[in-house]
Order: structure tokens, then sequence, then C-alpha cells
């Protein structure tokens, strides 16, 4: 099994991966290492310009859905979600035309990574999880978000517990695949998940 790492242009984008998950996602790599795979390092570029294509999708089809709600009870909006649909009232059709073509070239450069490897490997999250009131939502944006990609291209993505942090919170690690091909994601996942007891823990709550 071939697993492609898209670390180079991606990990690092603005405050990086956090210190605790990064090692933690290294440790999950030299897990599968030693159950037979072979870690491939690409090129991260195009996984993370797809964020800003993301996005713009995002916030126009979640405006054009929720316009109505907006105008008549905006107060049934959490403030962050809120303020994130509201762009999409300022972005023109343009906009999103351009963004759903740079989708198909973005989808065309991820997906020949796989003529030289199996699945992509990424931690779940950038950063471990935080309280709703300590919750900073401009940092998120600060940070590589490791799930909107598959929103983008389409291809089957499954995460399982790869650690805990120093405080006890959840970490995780990201197998994809290519189209139609769950099973190769799924075999990874299984293989990581019998050699360790991640998936058996519960933290004190």
């Amino acid at each position: 099994m071939r697993i492609g790492v898209p670390r180079a242009g991606w990990f690092d984008e603005n405050l990086g991966v956090d210190r605790q998950t990064e090692t933690a996602f290294n440790r999950a790599l030299e897990m599968l290492e030693e159950l037979g795979a072979t870690i491939i390092e690409i090129d991260g570029k195009p996984f993370s310009h797809a964020r800003k294509a993301n996005q713009t999708i995002l916030v126009c089809e979640a405006y054009a859905y929720h316009e109505k709600r907006l105008q008549q009870a905006p107060e049934k909006f959490g403030s962050s979600v809120r303020r994130r649909m509201l762009e999409g009232a300022f972005l023109s059709a343009a906009d999103y035309i351009t963004a759903q073509r740079a989708r198909v070239v973005l989808n065309e450069q991820i997906r020949a990574n796989f003529t030289r490897v199996d699945v992509f490997a990424t931690p779940s999250a950038p950063r471990p999880p935080e309280a709703f009131a300590t919750m900073d939502p401009n940092e998120q944006n600060l940070r590589p978000s490791f799930t909107n990609l598959f929103n983008l291209t389409g291809l089957p993505a499954i995460s399982v517990p790869c650690g805990f942090t120093h405080e006890n919170l959840p970490m995780g690690l990201q197998i994809s695949a290519r189209s139609f091909d769950e099973t190769a994601a799924f075999r990874v996942a299984y293989a990581y998940e019998q050699a360790t007891k991640w998936h058996t823990q519960r933290p004190a709550l």
C-alpha cells in the first residue's frame, strides 16, 4: 500500500499544524510503515489551493439556500455561522463560476497523484478541539483545513483515532482514496485501528 502525504505546501499553511497533532500524525505514519505501507511525500500545494475554491462555493450555496431564513430570523443562526454565510451575499455569479472552474483543475491535479500512491493520509484536524466558549473562528481560517478538500473533490475519506493531547482531547488520522475506492481507505483505517488501542480508550469527562 502506497500512502501519499501532501505535507509540503499544505501542512505549513499560515499557522500550520499544532505540534501535538503533528507528533501524533507522524507516529501514525510510523505505525503504517511497520504494517508494510510505503510513505511517499507528495506536493501539497494543490490541496491547499482547494480551500479557496471550496469556501467560495460553500458560502455562495449556503447563502442561496438560507437567504430567506437569514432575512426573517437571523438570530436563529450562531454568530460565526451567520457571519460566514453572509459572505455569500457579496459574491457574484462570476466568482461562483470561477471557483467551479478551479474545482475542475484542482480535481485533475489532486487525482493525478493516484498514479504514484493508493491513498492519502493527513491529520483529521490541524489542532485539538476547543470549547465553544473559547473558540476563535478567525484562527480556524489561519490553519490548514484537512476536510474541505474532500468536499470539493468528492474523494472518500475516513477518520480514525490516533492519540490524545496532554489535555486528553482526541486527535484523528484521516485516510482518503480515489473515487469509488472506499475499500482502500477502509483497509488502511482498519489495519491501523487493529494495530493500535486508541479507539478503545475513553477520556475522563
